[in-house]
């Protein structure tokens, strides 16, 4: 990375923190059910009106909740005594039975009252159940309208009795197990067609989110596989796995098909998600596996306690609970110091890689800063904002491997290019000095023949037979070896190749035209030279074949002491138009003869150019060498 850039770079990272803090903090004002417009409360009495469900959205019952504290309660406790609650909450405030103190499992109740405006109660209302966490009772009205044994969580929508003004919700909830207790998200309240959009709204995020995540993973990993390169596309693969299942809840909870087993592993994918972007990182910034082992080892020891926790949990809950979010903030907050150290370390080797995983670590950073300025908040639509980095950074990621499978699949196609001008090469070598040899033979039995060839020429000389002299002359002439091909250019390699080429042409009735002047030695590299020369050559004899009075001219040189110039034309069909991006083979490697031109081009910080005029086709490519070319 030149030293110019840093400013820029360091820039183009601020914005993208910037942007991300722009955005989490636009989605906990305008998608978070507790920043939604709320309606009057007072106290445990919550008043709607018709003007508060006319939006798009439904009414979130977050606040105003009586919380009786250990207390499993039903209608009939409230009949023959007035129980005093222990708090009045906001629903997710606490995650659990204990107000901050006591024990987060056992039992607890929550009541609420709605009351109703004559509109509104004759909207036909709906109530949307989250997923309730532990065994428990619905009782609308004092009628059971709901229960669950907690073994599978679900998200619920049930009618509220109709033509009527008030609404008293009563929710009892026994749990032991799970590390959020009772009603942890708020319910929301609305008509059937409202709550029908919200759910069609989440179920389109995340079946979006996930698809595009399985159709990236599942891309990159074939692309990988045929570029071989399954160091980073296998782990980003995986790490699509995750995203897929730590994020797909909306639709398993909505469908009703989660359960226990769906809980732990929705979890373990969540916390995997960022040990699998560490590997994908590190395999990106070419780090070594000794280097990245310590960390991927912890990561995985903080994985592998998500699988043990729950039984902990059941033994030590308040002290299990208290080291398990600990051990979570540490693992995340690591997850992000890891990467940030790692781009630092690896910034002049990533290059421009460096920038967009830097972006990407940013967004991460940015999720969890806001994570702890805004802890009431639950997306109405899409996922937490740690959810929506990894959604985030899982497309950077993707982009970046992207772009390196095709960087991979161009340097693997050079490679067979240069692989095939080589054999060429020696095949051309083999060929020239086989005809040396055989014209060394020839040059060698006519200097054996030559003295008796001098006797015959002397004495039709002596007795002046000059006819007979003159046809023995003329057979003789016949019988003198050509010598081997012709040359074309000093430099051996191009000359092969430019050789080879317009022999062919010549053989097919082709016109040619060569002017080649290059020294013996060049500041090109001979590969490089033999792909140019053998690319342009052979688009240009293939093009030939396919018209009539076909011609080629080739034209190459050294100007101004530091600059390659090649020029060639040829009578090419009418409509024929390709650019330094494509050629007209066929076959696997369709288009990437100029696109090869091209990139040899720029990397001698030349240029290459085609044009076609008249049915005449015209490739200019210029090299620039560092150094004066002697």
């Amino acid at each position: 990375m030149k030293t110019s850039d840093s400013p820029r770079n360091w820039l183009f990272l601020a914005a993208a923190l910037l942007l991300a803090f722009l955005l989490f903090t636009a989605s906990y004002r305008f998608n978070n059910k507790y920043t939604a417009s709320a309606p009057e409360e007072n106290g445990s009495i919550v008043r709607i009106s018709a003007a508060d469900l006319s939006g798009r959205r439904p009414v979130f019952l977050a606040k105003g909740w009586e919380f009786y504290q250990y207390q499993l309660l039903t209608p009939d406790s409230f009949a023959n005594a007035q129980p005093i609650p222990n708090a009045r909450i906001t629903i997710g405030q606490v995650q659990g039975f204990d107000l901050g103190h006591g024990s987060p499992h056992g039992s607890a109740t929550y009541r609420q009252t709605l009351v109703l405006d004559t509109e509104a109660a004759d909207k036909g209302l709906f109530l949307e159940l989250p997923e309730i966490y532990g065994s428990y009772q619905l009782y609308i009205n004092r009628q059971l309208a709901a229960a669950g044994d907690g073994r599978r969580t679900s998200v619920q929508k049930i009618r509220l009795p109709e033509d009527t003004r008030q609404v008293e919700l009563l929710l009892a909830v026994s749990d032991d197990r799970h590390f959020y207790s009772g009603l942890t998200y708020p319910p929301a309240l609305g008509t059937e067609h409202t709550l029908n959009l919200l759910w069609t709204a989440r179920i389109t995020y995340t079946a979006f989110t996930c698809c595009l995540a399985l159709l990236a993973g599942v891309f990159l990993l074939v692309l990988g596989l045929k570029t071989r390169g399954l160091a980073g596309s296998l782990p980003f693969a995986l790490l699509c796995l995750a995203y897929i299942g730590a994020s797909s809840y909306p639709v398993v909870h909505m469908l009703s098909l989660g359960g226990d087993y769906w809980y732990s592993l929705e979890h373990l994918c969540y916390y995997l998600q960022f040990l699998l972007i560490m590997l994908v990182c590190g395999r990106l910034s070419g780090l070594s596996s000794r280097v990245q082992t310590p960390a991927l080892a912890l990561a995985g020891l903080v994985c592998a306690a998500v699988l043990v926790y729950p039984l902990w949990l059941n033994r030590f809950p308040l002290k299990s609970m208290a080291v398990f979010s600990l051990l979570i903030d540490v693992y995340k907050w690591g997850t992000v110091l890891y990467l940030a150290v790692l781009l630092i370390m690896r910034f002049r080797e990533m290059r421009g890689v460096a920038i967009a995983l830097g972006c990407g670590v940013a967004v991460f950073g940015a999720s969890l800063v806001c994570d702890r300025l805004f802890p009431l908040y639950e997306p109405i639509v899409g996922g937490w904002m740690v959810e929506t980095a990894v959604f985030l950074f899982l497309l950077i990621l993707s982009g970046v491997l992207l772009n390196r499978s095709i960087d991979a699949h161009r340097r693997l196609y050079q490679l067979e290019e240069e692989s095939r001008y080589t054999k060429l090469k020696l095949r051309l070598e083999e060929d020239r000095y086989a005809g040396l040899r055989e014209h060394i033979a020839a040059t060698s039995r006519l200097r054996h023949d030559l003295r008796q060839h001098y006797r015959l020429m002397q004495r039709s000389l002596e007795q002046g037979d000059y006819a007979q002299l003159s046809n023995y002359l003329e057979a003789y002439a016949g019988e003198i070896p050509d010598g081997p091909g012709g040359r074309y250019c000093a430099h051996q390699s191009a000359n092969l190749i430019i050789g080879y080429y317009l022999e062919q042409a010549k053989a097919q009735g082709i016109h040619t035209h060569c002017r080649a002047s290059l020294p013996e030695q060049l500041p090109f590299g001979d590969t490089d030279l033999c792909v140019l020369l053998g690319n342009a050559l052979e688009n240009a004899l293939e093009a030939s074949l396919l018209v009539k009075e076909a011609f080629l001219t080739l034209n190459i040189s050294i100007q101004n002491t530091r600059f390659l110039v090649l020029r060639l034309s040829n009578r090419c069909l009418p409509d024929t138009a390709p650019s330094p991006g494509r050629s007209t083979k066929d076959g696997d490697h369709s288009g990437i003869g100029l696109s090869s031109i091209s990139a040899i081009a720029a990397k001698y910080q030349g240029s290459a150019h085609c044009q076609v005029q008249d049915s005449v086709f015209t490739l200019s490519v210029i090299l620039h060498a560092d150094n004066a070319i002697g």
